[in-house]
């Protein structure tokens, strides 16, 4: 049996179902981010866990025990929040232990465990000042201390790298992810954010309607994408629709060339093919599977990110590595391939 495991779990807000049946099993220590668009019940799910919000239907246990009816300060789970929900009158070592103080932990204990859990986030230095004085990531750092002094069993966390530059963003999700490793504590992240899902992750659970459509590890998530949604919010793609590019494209001489075999799907509605741009490359006329004209280049620092015009598709997208200044200028004709097994079929009619 999985350490947490969630089991048809709804939740209706009078006649709205903002959690659909949904089932999740978490193994001992693994991190899994909830991922998904605003209203697809990600957060509500989270706060289901916490205990703030009640199923209308389903259980969820942890370890072999049913906690749906336990309370909220009795269920061993820390949360840190978005917006960190610090209290401004007290210093950080006393928001830190404000849960032991509520757990009646004796001075002494708390005092240690005050201590260990600021040398965890890097923190010691300002036990004795107050939010105000603080910067966001620090701000971030003691509510992530708080929710680990009380030694829970499940950390969880709604957005909270959300109210943080892009930069410092980057820098907490690597010290994140190594003090998770460290404690080797189960954590589930409720995130819109794909970049941040994959970076953390060991599995990603892609939610849409209160359901979860896709639960992978990230690799597998981006790689092999089972609907066109999933395909959409975990990086940006191509999508190609097998039937109305029969014509365009020679489907046999991919296959041949180690990609998927799209010929049973040919004539199923909404068969697609998926390629990433990063997975696109430009080429010669004689290699080609497309030829499109630039329509707009970006500079993206890491990379050149263009929009290619394609008579059989519109606009796809495609990414190139910055290795030197592009010579691809708006208006130009360019020719387009992909390696064959680089793309991911999504079957039709539901498949």
């Amino acid at each position: 049996m999985a350490f947490l495991e969630l089991d048809g779990l709804v939740k209706h807000f009078s006649s709205f179902v903002a959690v659909d049946g949904l089932s999740l099993s978490v193994e001992r220590g693994e991190f899994v981010s909830l991922l998904g668009p605003s209203g697809c019940g990600k957060t509500t799910t989270l706060h289901m866990i916490a205990g703030f919000q009640e199923p209308s239907a389903g259980s969820i246990s942890v370890d072999g025990v049913d906690i749906v009816d336990v309370p909220v300060n009795k269920r061993d789970i820390g949360i840190v929040f978005q917006n960190y929900a610090l209290f401004p009158h007290m210093t950080v070592a006393d928001n830190v232990g404000f849960g032991l103080d509520m757990r009646r932990v004796a001075k002494a204990t708390r005092d240690a465990r005050v201590r260990r859990a600021l040398e965890q986030v890097h923190l010691e230095a300002l036990a004795g000042r107050y939010p105000k004085e603080l910067s966001g990531g620090q701000q971030q750092r003691v509510a992530l201390a708080r929710a680990l002094v009380i030694e829970p069993k499940i950390l969880l966390l709604d957005e909270p790298l959300s109210n943080l530059d892009a930069k410092l963003r980057e820098d907490m999700q690597i010290e994140l992810k190594l003090l998770q490793r460290e404690l080797g504590i189960t954590t589930i992240l409720v995130t819109h954010d794909q970049n941040e899902a994959m970076a953390l992750s060991d599995r990603i659970a892609v939610m849409h309607g209160g359901r979860i459509v896709q639960l992978d590890a990230p690799y597998q998530g981006y790689e092999h994408p089972e609907t066109p949604f999933v395909a959409g919010f975990l990086g940006k793609a191509n999508l190609f629709d097998i039937a109305a590019a029969s014509e365009a494209i020679d489907w046999s001489r991919i296959a041949q060339s180690g990609g998927p075999d799209v010929s049973a799907t040919l004539g199923k509605r909404g068969a697609l093919l998926c390629v990433r741009p990063e997975k696109m490359a430009f080429c010669s006329p004689e290699e080609a599977y497309l030829s499109g004209v630039v329509a707009t280049r970006i500079f993206l620092g890491a990379s050149w990110l263009y929009q290619i015009k394609v008579a059989q598709f519109g606009t796809i997208l495609v990414a190139e590595q910055n290795r030197s200044a592009s010579d691809k200028v708006e208006g130009s004709a360019v020719h387009l391939r992909w390696e064959p097994e680089h793309a991911a079929l999504i079957p039709g009619d539901g498949q």
